[in-house]
């Protein structure tokens, strides 16, 4: 029964599990057939059906496999055998009773007897017969590979079946057309999907579609059949992406050929994906028409050149501010070849790129007597005399071009400027104009002038400003950058205190705003700065002047240091040395030197030198007394802690632990002592002027 276990006091052997439908045995070998098992399965039959693997399931493959893993360590993978879904009579193979040698293949004869043999085509002969036009394999059952040894092959040709298999294991396979064109070459190739889940086969039609505008349908199988597009919604996207979300592009319901772009905010943007440049997004306009594509130069203006296509104009141009007809160079908002110019103020030069005037002509123009402006009839526009005055229609010389109220080949949508879409008829261009505001590639501007979705001028003349509608400045990215028109600059603020700041904390105490620069947060420079004096504003406080910090990525004790120059000359140098663990050891600051030997070192010729001890050095880097002047333990001038002096003119001295009355004597080792035998004083001393003195006793002088 379910969790029934067999076996010892030292742990189950046998364990039942009817619920995940398995026998587990947990240690010694199992013998079928026999009490003396000698592996872990042994198998004894009393027939030759000693082991039977059954399918699993009905379905084409469902066939069970004996599979033999790789090493644990490797993976999971494994190879096995199986039979074929369908057999005509029992087969067994008979291996052979040796090993080969080198280069054999198995061969089998009619009764399923394996031996080995060379790999050179059956007993010895070739395996390619040349027919003289084609060379075919002489045992025309054999099956063909090509890139290994197994039909496993990334090139397999399958005779019984005349299946041919391209690519395996990583590689997928692919069928290169090739095809040669006008001294071209080009290549069709068909390539299935890196992603492929599953084995895919498909069945093509039998014959030719009925007729054109046909397309390829296929069942749930594969089968694939022409079927008329538009029939039954054949051919219509219905849907694309996630429409639970409200992400996604959703087909209309009545099963037209419609395909509605929208977002979760009802928003019409048709994004193209760019893994280079990042995502491109065309938002729709909220209007019905249709969306082309097309080829062009940079700055060229679209026309339509056919049914739902595109291409760039040779004769219109726009640069992102200024239109050029027939000139790639604009000089003005508005360029006709440099014939006829618009300047930004608003003026108009005819004949001349550069006019000074509202209106300026450059060149000779003539008007014949017979043409009128407005001739007695708000109608007239230009007319011809013999026609009479007020009539209808427009004349150039004699010649009637148009009649009011007769209408020509063209329509549009209104607000966008026309623009000739063949020879003979005018239709949209992508420039917006509603009397307000004006767009160039979008019809809802929201400035003066609004390029794309992106860039907006203010006025004419005003601010502009780059993913922002309210720029800040004359220039304004997104408020992220911003040129006022006072020439000052700012990154990350909209409003800069000096020529250049960056970040939002503006300065108080930098006298001179229109050649500074103001920093609200930290600065890195890499290479040197060069600059002039230094000052820090009144009433600073506590302020840190520099730190060099050091990491654990320095081993110790490397020399971790910065120095002040004057004139190429080290004036001052803060020294100290790496731990191996962040943080240094030895601080020291070094006067006139670069490797200071003390916490103060100052000069190197006669240094001034204090110790972490405290020992105080004059003329040596090591002092071995508290306070030492010289070199060494045998410097001239020393004292220690207690206020001793220790030597003297060089000399090793050792003076009285006490005062006392008497004179100093050294002992000839430098031991001092006060000596109290009578001494001469000012009180023993009399004598007369110009005689010399003699000694008249033992302290007295006379």
């Amino acid at each position: 029964s379910d969790g029934t276990t067999l076996g010892q006091a030292a742990g189950p052997l046998m364990t039942f599990n009817d619920s995940s439908n398995y026998l587990g045995i947990t240690g010694g070998n199992v013998g079928i057939g026999t009490t003396a098992p000698q592996s872990q399965l042994d198998i004894k039959s009393t027939t030759a059906a000693a082991l039977q693997i059954n399918p699993f399931h009905t379905d084409a493959g469902d066939l069970g496999e004996i599979r033999f893993l790789e090493l644990a360590a490797t993976g999971t993978d494994y190879v096995g055998f199986k039979a074929p879904d369908s057999l005509a009579a029992n087969n067994i193979y008979v291996l052979p009773n040796a090993y080969p040698g080198n280069n054999k293949i198995l061969q089998s004869d009619a009764s399923g007897n394996l031996t080995w043999i060379d790999n050179t085509g059956g007993s010895g002969a070739s395996k390619w017969t040349d027919a003289t036009t084609f060379t075919y394999l002489t045992d025309t059952s054999d099956d063909l590979v090509l890139g290994s040894t197994s039909t496993t092959a990334p090139f397999f040709f399958d005779t019984s079946e005349a299946k041919l298999k391209l690519g395996f294991n990583t590689k997928s396979g692919s069928i290169v057309l090739y095809s040669e064109v006008g001294g071209t070459d080009y290549n069709l190739t068909l390539q299935p999907s890196a992603t492929m889940s599953e084995d895919t086969t498909y069945t093509f039609p039998t014959a030719y579609p009925g007729g054109s505008g046909y397309v390829l349908t296929s069942t749930t199988g594969g089968v694939m059949n022409w079927s008329a597009a538009g029939s039954g919604g054949i051919g219509d996207v219905t849907a694309m992406g996630n429409c639970t979300s409200g992400d996604c592009f959703d087909g209309t319901s009545d099963g037209g050929t419609y395909l509605t772009f929208y977002d979760a905010d009802a928003t019409g943007q048709l994004i193209i994906g760019n893994l280079t440049a990042g995502n491109k997004v065309w938002t729709l306009p909220n209007d019905t028409g249709t969306v082309a594509l097309g080829t062009g130069a940079v700055n060229q203006i679209a026309y339509w050149n056919g049914t739902n296509t595109l291409t760039g104009s040779n004769t219109l141009w726009f640069n992102g501010t200024n239109v050029g007809i027939g000139t790639t160079a604009p000089a003005g908002l508005f360029d006709v070849n440099g014939k006829l110019t618009v300047l930004t103020g608003g003026n108009v030069g005819i004949g001349t790129t550069n006019p000074l005037q509202l209106l300026q002509v450059v060149g000779a123009g003539y008007f014949t007597n017979g043409t009128y402006i407005g001739a007695n009839s708000s109608d007239n526009l230009i007319d011809d005399t013999t026609t009479g005055a007020g009539s209808s229609t427009l004349y150039i010389g004699n010649r009637a071009i148009a009649t009011v109220g007769v209408g020509g080949n063209i329509t549009g949508t209104q607000n966008l400027l026309a623009k000739f879409s063949s020879a003979t008829s005018v239709g949209d261009s992508r420039f917006f104009d509603d009397g307000t505001n004006i767009g160039i590639g979008n019809t809802n501007p929201l400035t003066y002038l609004n390029i794309g979705n992106s860039l907006y001028m203010t006025a004419l003349g005003g601010n502009v400003g780059i993913g922002t509608t309210a720029p800040k400045g004359l220039f304004d990215v997104n408020n992220l950058f911003t040129v006022l028109s006072s020439g000052y600059i700012g990154i990350g603020t909209t409003s800069p205190s000096t020529l250049l700041q960056i970040g939002p904390t503006a300065s108080s105490s930098i006298v001179t705003p229109g050649n500074s620069v103001m920093i609200s947060g930290e600065l890195e420079v890499a290479g040197n700065i060069y600059m002039g004096s230094m000052e820090f504003p009144a009433d600073s406080g506590v302020i840190s002047w520099v730190d060099m910090p050091v990491t654990s990525g320095v081993s110790a004790p490397t020399v971790e240091s910065y120095t002040a120059y004057l004139g190429g000359t080290n004036v001052l140098t803060i020294y100290g040395e790496a731990t191996g663990s962040g943080g240094i050891n030895n601080p020291r600051v070094g006067i006139g030197t670069l490797t200071p030997a003390g916490m103060l070192h100052i000069g190197s010729t006669a240094p001034f030198v204090v110790l972490e001890s405290g020992n105080v050095g004059i003329g040596t880097t090591a002092p071995t007394s508290l306070f030492s002047v010289g070199t060494g333990a045998t410097s001239p001038f020393q004292i220690d802690a207690n206020g001793n002096i220790l030597r003297l003119n060089g000399v090793a001295t050792s003076f009285p632990g006490a005062n006392a009355t008497g004179l100093l004597k050294n002992n000839g080792s430098g031991t001092l002592s006060w000596d109290t035998a009578p001494y001469i004083t000012t009180a023993n001393i009399s004598g007369t002027q110009n005689l010399i003195a003699k000694f008249t006793g033992a302290s007295s002088v006379g």
